[in-house]
């Protein structure tokens, strides 16, 4: 199915098999696709304000250059999902399981990551100023480069990545 430039303004998708999809470029402002399948879906450069993706299956989907603002990801599963350089400021990943998530480049200002399930994640040169981490599973993330790692709550690492030291596995103690 393709849904590329569609406008899809708080269109529902509940609960719909649509894995496969293509949605580049389109408009999903508050479009609802609560527990529905969007495996290997692509949402490149969508426009997904306010998105309630709740309990979706979302595994090796695409949301590369997507603008996922306050998106809704509570309970997704989002393995091996491609997020990067998407905009996830005050995006919700509450209790998701994100193992394999690629997050390079993303912005995650103020992003709720709470129990999350994000071991294997890659958040390399990611802005996470203010994202909340706490309960979150995060054994072998990579957070090499990230910004905002000081503002982060419920981090704590042995050493902070710098530009002349950037460990692959800092401490992380949530």
């Amino acid at each position: 199915v393709d849904f590329s430039g569609a406008v899809l303004t708080r269109a529902s998708f509940a609960e719909v098999n649509l894995s496969k999809a293509y949605f580049k470029g389109a408009t999903l402002e508050e479009a609802n696709f609560l527990r529905s399948a969007v495996t290997g879906a692509t949402f490149e450069a969508a426009l997904m304000t306010k998105a309630r993706l709740v309990e979706v299956n979302g595994q090796d989907s695409s949301f590369l250059h997507a603008s996922l603002i306050e998106a809704d990801f509570r309970r997704a599963d989002l393995a091996n999902a491609a997020f990067l350089e998407a905009d996830l400021t005050q995006a919700t990943f509450s209790q998701a399981i994100a193992t394999g998530a690629d997050f390079r480049g993303a912005t995650l200002r103020e992003a709720n990551l709470q129990d999350a399930e994000l071991r294997g994640a890659f958040f390399q040169e990611a802005d996470l100023t203010n994202a909340n981490f706490h309960g979150a599973l995060v054994y072998e993330t990579d957070v090499a480069f990230a910004r905002g790692l000081r503002s982060v709550y419920c981090l704590k690492f042995s050493q902070l990545p710098t530009q002349k030291s950037a460990p692959r596995s800092p401490q992380w103690n949530c």
